[in-house]
């Protein structure tokens, strides 16, 4: 695992385990991310909280497409 330097107070001591980052308190920063969003955080406050590009967290909470549905007969 290795250290990712991150410069808010919520990613300090994050680790990396192949393309996931893990918080210290072992939760997924992606989680986090989703987690702080749907309690009403704004985007810009969680990425100062973890010290993060503004686009990591725009990624990890903007709404996904919907699948295509297949055409009515």
């Amino acid at each position: 695992m290795a250290e990712v330097k991150e410069k808010g107070k919520a990613g300090e001591g994050a680790t990396k385990v192949g393309n996931t980052v893990v918080l210290k308190g072992g939760e997924k920063r992606v989680d986090y991310i989703k987690r702080r969003f749907k309690e009403g955080a704004k985007r810009g406050e969680i990425a100062k909280e973890l010290g993060v590009p503004y686009q990591i967290v725009f990624a990890s909470t903007k709404k996904k497409p919907e699948a295509a549905k297949p055409a009515a007969k």
